[in-house]
């Protein structure tokens, strides 16, 4: 199925590799986005994996280039790094950021006519802030103090990370100053879930985070973004 839209569309896929399974997901990701859209530009940006010897034949076979940065600020990192390469290189009419285990089953779709889209996001608030382990609401506030940004009593938590977004979108993230706030471990990517969330609704995006979300309990399933995103999660650190 290819999709002949005339948008110009940048993916950028985080990808860290230990082992051939990973190697099967990013091939499995690059190949599903090559057999609808032939033309969007990738970018798989390398999360200091300690195996590589992969990815120059999969660059090759699927028209893909690498960021071999050494991205240690997990999809935070690896947003900034993909911005701050295509900003000045490419009138992008939108970005794409995704893991290297997902793949796409059927084109965007309305999905590029929209500033943003994200893939389950769940409501926070002032009571309950979802999945949020002991320490994480005080380490999320302590990171905004000196910031612009603060939190409103009812914000959206961006669960995984699959998130679309227009350049303006992006571009007031990065200007902002939210890309400066790296994660370092887990528990501070958590708090960057939060404030990604947080940053969106302040800005006036909780509408649209929210719109037709068709939650089962509190997971929003695929059907805003119009198109159906596998994901398969591994353990990783």
């Amino acid at each position: 199925m290819i999709d002949s839209s005339s948008k110009f569309v940048v993916w950028g896929i985080v990808h860290r590799c230990s082992d051939d399974t990973h190697v099967v997901l990013l091939e499995n990701c690059l190949k599903s986005i090559r057999e609808i859209y032939q033309w969007h530009h990738i970018i798989i940006v390398d999360s200091d994996s300690p195996k590589k010897d992969h990815l120059p034949s999969l660059c090759k076979k699927y028209r893909a280039e690498v960021a071999d940065v050494i991205n240690t600020g997990y999809e935070c990192g690896a947003w900034k790094i993909i911005y701050e390469q295509t900003r000045k290189q490419f009138q992008a009419d939108f970005y794409c950021f995704i893991h290297d285990s997902c793949w796409l089953v059927r084109p965007l779709g309305e999905t590029l006519e929209n500033d943003l889209a994200a893939y389950r996001c769940v409501p926070n608030t002032p009571e309950r802030w979802y999945g949020a382990p002991t320490g994480l609401r005080e380490a999320v506030i302590a990171s905004l103090e000196n910031t612009t940004w603060s939190i409103p009593d009812n914000f959206w938590t961006l669960v995984g990370q699959i998130f679309f977004a227009k350049p303006h979108i992006v571009s007031m993230l990065y200007e902002n100053g939210f890309f400066d706030i790296l994660p370092t471990n887990k528990f501070e990517a958590q708090c960057w879930e939060r404030r990604l969330g947080i940053c969106l609704c302040q800005k006036g995006h909780s509408d649209v985070l929210a719109q037709d979300s068709n939650q089962i309990g509190c997971w929003r399933n695929m059907r805003p973004l119009n198109h159906k995103m596998a994901k398969h999660w591994l353990n990783r650190q």
